[in-house]
């Protein structure tokens, strides 16, 4: 603790422990006690709670709470737990550069402790003197460091994972705990009594001699960057992954998926997998990896390990034989897995050499189908409310973004431009802390965590509370038809036509913003349309709306169904046939799909 007329402090030590801290062990919520407030803490994303020195200054500050005056240093302890009972905000990292006599230190100890978390680090600026004049109870000598030499004999180790070290940053170092504690105070009393008043190296080094690099690696979040190297792909290891909050366990759905029925209007498909009632949806937390390589939009690699959105193993093994077979999405044209003679499967290195670091803590929010709208829809919102509810962990939303509508979607789910890290998926990047909404698997349905999230996003917009409606709505395809493009309906103009005549509206959602499309399904009491995106608005259906889908095969239709019946919508289906050839356009029996959606309206 330098005294006034001392010399300048070296750049490193207590801010440069910090800023490692920070950088590698991901800490966010950080509780400072010192004469300044650290320059590493001056980052976005931290939630950094000040105490100017206690004693000496007359004040105790705080971010999170009113000015304190505190003459009295005995006073801190019933002030910190005054302040603890107005803040649910604790503390992973506590850091203490302030009155470094032993009574002190243990006194700013026991008066921070209730704003940490139980298995906290504490850090102690000035652990190592770098002459033993300097390491005395009072200072004498000018520059003075005082007796956090002396921790490791004040404290106990007392979990079973406890951990200490000393980093040797010059010029006094740093020293470091995590699940050590104060003794009872009658130990306490003996063990202050029995300081030296003059220290020599030899105590010094004894008393502080820790456990180092151990130590150290786990205080830094270690170990650090593992890139990916030539070798076998990883699809079943959880190596990197840090479950930062459970959102939601998988939840079993028993309601049927087509209540409204299943009519053949085309083709002689087998409909009996369509009847069946949705499996279990997905479970899903926010889980944290350091130092992991983006390749795409949608592939992570954590060294060799390839993780991502989904757990599920079987997923994940069918996403790497993707980037095997026509490497990563997102316009990165490079194979980030090759598959040998024999059929297995290995990381690809040059491929994933990154072309700069992402130092800035960042929610990784783009869906796995990244230009996909109905994907959007379940897995952007829900990653939006992630980072509004985490924002003490993460300085920025990391997401792929080269088309307007992309933009415009973020805006209008909340997100400000300057909190969006646009992505640029062309290349790889290391992600030094990056958080992502994980789920079990991909199964299309509405999460009790992502209808919270909906219906905030309604209430902002003034939509949750809107008068029930009548409106019938027909989502046309026809931009996309017109076009010759993928799983166009044939002739859909006729089908539009008759639908003008049973009272539909005909909705083109491409044309419409965010807000507007979510007003219509939202006033809608009937939906009717062929698959696609569009449809996947009737998350902002009130429950009961009825939605009928079409589809030109079995297998496209099961998702939709499942999301529909996961948001409590009666559903029904009216299947035609698809047609041979890439672009999977399919077409339908007009007089049959026309008499089994009368039938369902009239039903």
């Amino acid at each position: 603790m330098p005294t006034a007329g001392s010399a300048p402090r070296h750049p490193g030590s207590s801010d440069e422990a910090l800023s490692l801290a920070i950088a590698h062990g991901g800490h966010r919520n950080i509780l400072v006690l010192a004469h300044d407030f650290p320059p590493a803490c001056n980052q976005p994303g931290l939630h950094v709670t000040y105490l100017g020195p206690i004693g000496r200054l007359p004040a105790l500050r705080c971010a999170s709470a009113a000015l304190y005056d505190c003459p009295d240093p005995a006073q801190a302890p019933e002030l910190m737990r005054r302040l603890a009972g107005e803040t649910t905000r604790r503390h992973s990292l506590a850091f203490i550069d302030s009155d470094h006599r032993a009574a002190a230190l243990v006194a700013q100890i026991a008066a921070m402790a209730p704003l940490c978390e139980e298995d906290a680090w504490w850090a102690f600026d000035d652990a190592v003197p770098p002459r033993p004049e300097m390491a005395t109870a009072e200072p004498r000598a000018g520059w003075w460091v005082g007796q956090v030499y002396a921790l490791p004999k004040l404290m106990d180790p007392v979990a079973g994972d406890a951990a200490a070290a000393v980093m040797p940053l010059p010029p006094t170092g740093i020293s470091f705990f995590r699940g050590w504690r104060l003794p009872e105070a009658d130990v306490l009393a003996a063990r202050l009594a029995d300081l030296p008043e003059e220290p020599g190296l030899e105590a010094i080094s004894r008393l502080s001699a820790l456990p180092g690099a151990s130590a150290l690696d786990l205080f830094l979040g270690m170990p650090g960057t593992a890139l990916p190297q030539n070798g076998p792909l990883d699809v079943l290891g959880e190596a990197g992954r840090m479950v930062i909050e459970e959102l939601e366990p998988e939840t079993p759905a028993a309601e049927p998926i087509a209540p409204l029925g299943i009519v053949q209007a085309g083709g002689t498909a087998d409909t009996s997998a369509c009847e069946a009632p949705p499996g279990p949806r997905h479970g899903s937390a926010l889980v944290e990896y350091r130092d992991v390589v983006v390749s795409g939009f949608d592939a992570l690699f954590f060294g060799n390990t390839l993780t991502g959105r989904y757990r599920d193993p079987a997923q994940r093994l069918d996403h790497a034989g993707r980037l095997a077979a026509t490497g990563a999405w997102g316009y990165d044209r490079s194979w980030p897995v090759l598959r040998d003679a024999a059929g297995g499967l290995h990381v690809n290195p040059a491929a994933l050499t990154p072309a700069g670091d992402i130092t800035e803590s960042v929610l990784w929010g783009t869906p796995d189908k990244g230009a996909d709208w109905g994907i959007w829809l379940l897995t952007a919102f829900a990653s939006v409310e992630l980072f509004h509810n985490h924002r003490d962990r993460f300085a920025k939303f990391f997401c792929w973004c080269p088309m307007p509508w992309q933009k415009d979607f973020l805006a209008a789910a909340g997100l400000a431009a300057e909190d969006v890290l646009f992505h640029q998926a062309e290349k790889p990047w290391l992600l030094r802390h990056v958080g992502l909404l994980e789920q079990s698997r991909r199964d299309l349905a509405l999460t009790p965590f992502l209808r919270g999230a909906l219906d905030r996003f309604l209430e902002r917009q003034g939509l949750f509370d809107l008068p029930a409606g009548d409106r019938r709505l027909f989502v046309s395809r026809l931009s996309v038809g017109r076009r010759g493009a993928y799983r166009a309906l044939e002739d859909e103009e006729a089908l539009q036509e008759a639908m003008r005549q049973r009272g539909f509206e005909i909705l083109y959602p491409e044309s419409l913003s965010l807000p507007e499309q979510a007003r219509h399904f939202r006033e809608a009491s009937v939906v009717v349309g062929p698959g696609g995106g569009g449809l996947f608005n009737a998350v902002f259906c009130r429950p009961g709306t009825s939605v009928i889908l079409l589809e030109g095969k079995p297998g496209r239709a099961a998702g939709p169904l499942n999301l529909f019946a996961s948001a409590g919508l009666p559903a029904g289906l009216v299947l035609g046939e698809e047609l041979p050839g890439a672009e999977r356009r399919w077409r339908l029996d007009l007089d049959k799909a026309l008499a089994g959606l009368d039938a369902m309206l009239r039903g």
